[in-house]
Parts: structure tokens; sequence; C-alpha cells
């Protein structure tokens, strides 16, 4: 396994979640393998790879006024059709693994950008995507008394418009040519009520799917 270098650059992230992430990626996605990373941020995932010693690495992002990072940049709108800016002109599919950390629950079209990711995609390249796990205790509970969901609610990012949930993201994954090769929990759960944490410690053996962790990592591969 590749040892990481953490970046110096902003994670604009949950913190700690790009390296909950890394040894999960370095086990699966070799130094040599092509990466683009979506929704690149300040390129704090990017500089992380690159100093772990990975070195064919593409950023892109509709924002580029945050990146930092020295590798190479792609600006691009993740809503739309980007695969025909981070591949050659009516080249093939050219990318060993897709990161897409904290971005699929700000875009409008779930299905649309799992097709483009899966367009970028060599056969049996991985796909690595991360977002709020709306499904963990906290949030059903939160869900069942006020019917607003965990980091959706007003209180939550303005920009987070599409909750992801596992059995909906596999089915719509499948449609595109992608099949879920792994599911993790990400991050110790955080209750700041102390009513909600007794409550999810009593209840957790009644309930099944993605009751842990903050944040769910789903890693797909094209088929």
């Amino acid at each position: 396994m590749l040892s990481e270098s953490p970046s110096p650059l902003i994670e604009r992230t949950a913190a700690g979640l790009h390296q909950a992430l890394f040894p999960i990626f370095s086990s699966g996605v070799p130094a040599t393998a092509r990466v683009l990373d979506l929704g690149a941020g300040s390129g704090a995932w990017v500089d992380r790879l690159k100093r772990a010693g990975y070195c064919g690495l593409i950023a892109a992002d509709l924002d580029s006024g945050h990146f930092a990072a020295q590798a190479s940049f792609i600006h691009a709108d993740l809503n739309g059709d980007f695969s025909r800016l981070v591949l050659p002109p009516n080249g093939p599919p050219s990318y060993d693994a897709i990161t897409a950390i904290e971005v699929i629950e700000h875009l409008e079209n779930t299905a649309h950008f799992l097709r483009e990711c899966a367009t970028c995609l060599v056969r049996g390249g991985l796909l690595y995507v991360t977002s709020p796990n709306v499904e963990n205790l906290p949030g059903r509970l939160k869900f069942l008394v006020s019917g607003q969901l965990r980091m959706f609610d007003p209180k939550g990012d303005k920009t987070h418009i599409t909750p992801i949930t596992e059995f909906l993201l596999r089915r719509v994954a499948s449609s595109a040519g992608l099949s879920l090769s792994l599911r993790a929990p990400l991050l110790k759960l955080k209750c700041s009520r102390p009513a909600v944490r007794l409550a999810s410690r009593i209840l957790q053996p009644l309930f099944r799917g993605n009751v842990d962790g903050d944040c769910n990592l789903f890693v797909f591969t094209r088929s």
C-alpha cells in the first residue's frame, strides 16, 4: 500500500474524509493509474495523491479560482456533458479511476453524472463516490420526527440538493453500466444531542442498511 503525505491545501470536505478515504483508494488503484478527480476544489485530494506517488492526475471543476495543486486542471460543469472536455476529441475512455468526493449531492442529475463517469472509465475502471449518509441512525430519527433529511435541512449546506441512498444509487448506476463493488461508512457519527446519541445506541440492533458513518463511500466498477 502506498503511504500518504497529507496536503497543505484546504480540504473542502468533512474534516478527516480524505485521510479516511486514502487507504481504501490506494489499495485498489496503483500509482501508475490515470486518475480523474471531479469537483476538485482546492486540489487537496489531487495533491495528496501526488505526494503519495501518483503521476497520471487530472482535476476538473466548475471553479478554478481555488485550485492550487500542481496538476492539470480542466474547467468543467459537472451538471453537463463533461466527458467531452476531459477526454480527447473522439477518443476512447482513458481513465482507470475517477473520484467524486462530496460532489454528487450538489448535482442536479445523478443519472447523467454517472453516465458521464462511465463514459470516461476504461472497462474495469473504478469510480469512488462519497456523499453525506442520510440513512444513518441520527438521520432516520430526524426524518421520523421532523420529516427533514439530516444535512439537507435548513441548517445544512444550501448547495445540498440531491440526497443519496444506496438502493437508488445502485439502481441508477446499473443503468449506466456501473456495478457497486463496495459500500463503506466513513467518519464517526456526530450527534450533538445526548438524546439522539442514546436513542441511536438503543435502536441500532433493530435497523438494517447504512446506519453507521457520517459519510458513505460507494465504489463502482465499469462493466
